[in-house]
């Protein structure tokens, strides 16, 4: 008894248990919440449908299907309106086309193939998406008017009539359910997944601290942390996707979010850096070790406010940040004035004053980020008076064009189909080959697919045709009960909504999913529903698919290693005019933040025929290798924007601009790498230039040219020395990296 009564004295020593009742709620998970949205969104419309009698009420289902992918709201009133007048504007151009020209096939065509296109294109440019989905629906409502009215011209305006208000019952029911039913918002989500990368950052700093110091640095972790870094930021860029698409708000700061990912790569890269070290500056860093201690603990402590902002409504608590560089300044001053840094051998005062740009740089971006947070919009606060900063935006997409393109020519054929040959399923065939096209694409850089392995998800869902279509006669009968039809058509929404909530885009099997669903609502099971009706829905449904994947993969074929490729070549590209004179930097310095994570994403989706098991891991650390270029380039350009005494930068004139022509070189045989799918390049040397650098700094040194400046003079060369050694060892990791990947094996049209 006593033994029981010290377990239980142990047991509630530290207090009462406190329970974490938010975790334990079933309807706090967001996937449970969004599968709810879905099924009640689906209901609502079909009991709306059914009220106003509407003789197809799939339409209003497959509108709330692909409504529902937007998971965030925005300005719903506009929303609801841009939506409306897509649909009735796809309505109009229905009746346009078949009533004028339903007896002459090719310029119906040819009409049908231009609003597709526009319709296609504005709905998947990032630039001109401020209404994304009204895009979509007006080419959904094209395809459905003229498929249904080219039988009969003469009912074209009753069958407009009707998909016009059978799509805007799916568009209220759909923007209803997303508005009232747990709101998630897209500027909410940005902040709370920044504060967990924030946190991996923060995670960063302690283990990379060791290394600073001289300590052993777990490397395993180091890892772990980056490859973690790496997903959070990929989430981001997602997030600026669909953020930018579906909340005015977000979109109107566009800028600000592109800005605040660039400053938080840069800052997780300048942490990397002091892994950087040199034996030769330990005794230099002893000499500071308190002042270090300062900084990096204010570094933490500011990580860990700004990784709190999400929880935080208001002024941010400020930190001992500035105060502790200052200090740090102050002592290097000091060490200067003694002479310290005259008798450091070179190596070592390289090493320390690199590093030290690298704790100034972290200070400078951890004060750029406490700013951004301050213009970023937040819900239920008074919005931001801080100025707009500039998107970074294409203004024509070829990408989106090739998109549109192709996404005409299949609903074009799937008309010529259809009035050529009568399949069975006809009706289903030109809106299948529509979605099939142009769905799938929407995210396809954030870790899609695209149109790899195409051929062979066509015939897997063939396959699966004849089993669906077995169940779907057992359980009709079933079905034909109004209260079992609507609970199994809410089950089945829910476990979609569920299994695809925060999912970025739409997968091929979802896209399957949703037609599937739209088929089962328009066989209508409270009516008699005759056998061969089943198989040829579901064949239309597999035609239309068949159409869609052959203009896909035989035209301009989307796949991962084409967007590695590409990405990797503008990313050199770029790297090479943020090394020179150009007038919009900050765009190119967010596409040297954005571009990398894209080819990795990439790399993790795309096929690797007759490769060994690593080549994956090889190629996703050469990239990771690579990422930094942008901001050692950057900060290298800072360095050299501050003035050197004119005798000084007379003597490294010519060095530098050798290095610099070597570094131009170089990134320019990194970029024909990708761009010729091989690694049998000549790469420049390097070593040469540095070592002509080098020599210009020793004689310096030892001519006493800079003997009479100030010893911020010394300081300052030593700084630009440290870079130019920096820049130069990543060229070279990168250089060994490239070598042993196999990329003429898998950056070509491999995968069918």
């Amino acid at each position: 008894m006593q033994a029981f009564q010290r377990f239980l004295s142990a047991a509630f020593a530290a207090g009462r248990p406190r329970w974490d009742w938010k975790a334990l709620n079933p309807f706090g998970d967001f996937r449970v919440q969004f599968g709810i949205k879905v099924g009640l969104a689906m209901l609502l419309a079909l009991w709306v449908a059914q009220v106003l009698r509407l003789e197809y009420p799939n339409w209003a289902a497959l509108t709330v299907l692909v409504l529902m992918n937007a998971q965030y709201v925005g300005a719903t009133g506009t929303k609801a309106l841009m939506r409306a007048i897509g649909t009735v504007a796809g309505a109009l151009l229905g009746v346009w086309a078949v009533g004028n020209f339903a007896s002459a096939p090719l310029v119906f065509l040819f009409w049908v193939f231009i609003v597709v296109v526009i319709a296609t294109y504005k709905f998947g440019q990032l630039a001109s998406a401020s209404a994304p989905y009204a895009y979509f629906l007006t080419g959904m409502t094209l395809v459905s008017v003229s498929t249904y009215g080219l039988p009969d011209p003469n009912q074209v305006w009753r069958v407009a009539l009707l998909r016009t208000l059978e799509t805007l019952v799916g568009v209220v029911s759909a923007t209803f359910v997303t508005s009232v039913i747990w709101p998630r918002h897209a500027r909410e989500a940005f902040v709370q997944e920044i504060d967990a990368a924030l946190k991996t950052v923060r995670s960063l700093l302690s283990t990379e601290v060791h290394a600073y110091l001289g300590e052993a640095v777990d490397l395993d972790r180091v890892g772990d942390l980056r490859g973690k870094f790496g997903r959070q930021l990929a989430t981001l860029r997602t997030l600026l996707q669909t953020g930018s698409s579906e909340s005015a708000q977000f979109r109107a700061r566009l800028g600000n979010y592109q800005r605040f990912i660039v400053a938080m790569t840069h800052l997780f890269q300048a942490v990397l850096e002091l892994q950087r070290r040199r034996s030769e500056e330990m005794p230099v860093l002893e000499r500071i070790r308190p002042e270090l201690d300062r900084i990096i603990a204010a570094v933490d402590a500011e990580l860990g406010i700004l990784s709190t902002a999400h929880s935080t409504h208001g002024a941010l608590p400020t930190t001992d940040l500035k105060a502790a560089f200052s200090a740090l300044a102050a002592r290097v001053k000091e060490l200067r004035d003694q002479g310290t840094f005259r008798t450091t051998p070179l190596p070592a005062g390289e090493a320390f004053f690199g590093h030290f740009a690298t704790l100034r740089l972290i200070n400078e971006e951890l004060s750029l980020l406490r700013d951004i947070l301050g213009e970023l919009p937040r819900l239920r606060l008074p919005p931001p008076t801080q100025p707009q900063r500039r998107p970074i935006l294409p203004s024509i997409d070829p990408f989106w064009v090739k998109a549109g393109v192709k996404g005409a020519i299949s609903v074009c054929l799937a008309f010529v189909l259809v009035e050529w040959l009568q399949p069975p399923g006809s009706t289903a065939i030109p809106l299948c080959a529509y979605i099939f096209s142009i769905f799938g694409r929407t995210f396809v850089r954030s870790g899609g697919t695209g149109d790899q392995r195409v051929f062979q998800n066509v015939f897997l869902a063939f396959l699966l045709v004849f089993p669906v279509v077995a169940l779907l006669w057992l359980i009709l009968p079933l079905l034909s009960n109004y209260w079992a039809m609507n609970v199994f058509l809410f089950v089945v929404c829910y476990a979609y909504g569920y299994f695809t909530a925060g999912k970025a885009g739409v997968s091929f099997p979802q896209q399957v999913i949703v037609l599937a669903i739209n088929v089962l609502v328009g066989l209508n099971p409270q009516k008699p529903v005759p056998s061969h009706s089943v198989m040829d829905s579901f064949l239309g449904l597999v035609t239309g698919m068949g159409i869609a994947a052959v203009v896909a993969r035989l035209l301009w074929p989307v796949l991962p290693q084409g967007i590695l490729r590409s990405d990797l070549v503008a990313f050199f590209d770029d790297l090479r005019k943020l090394s020179g004179e150009t007038k919009d930097r900050e765009a190119i310095l967010t596409r040297t933040v954005l571009l990398p994570g894209e080819a990795l994403q990439a790399a993790e989706s795309m096929s690797l025929p007759r490769c060994a098991p690593d080549e994956r891991g090889r190629l996703s650390n050469f990239i990771r290798v690579a990422q930094p270029l942008g901001m050692q380039i950057t900060v290298l350009r800072e360095v050299r924007a501050r003035p050197l005494p004119a005798a000084a930068a007379e003597m490294l004139r010519e060095p530098l601009r050798g290095l610099d022509a070597a570094y131009d070189d170089f990134l320019a045989r990194l970029a024909e790498c990708f761009g010729r799918r091989t690694t049998d390049v000549h790469f420049p040397d390097v070593d040469g230039s540095l070592e002509a650098v080098d020599a210009a700094a020793i004689r310096i040194r030892d001519e006493g040219v800079l003997a009479q400046e100030d010893v911020d003079a010394v300081a300052h060369l030593l700084e630009l020395v440290d870079r130019c050694h920096a820049i130069a060892e990543r060229l070279w990791q990168c250089r060994d990296g490239v070598r042993t990947l196999r990329l003429d094996r898998y950056l070509g049209d491999v995968a069918l």
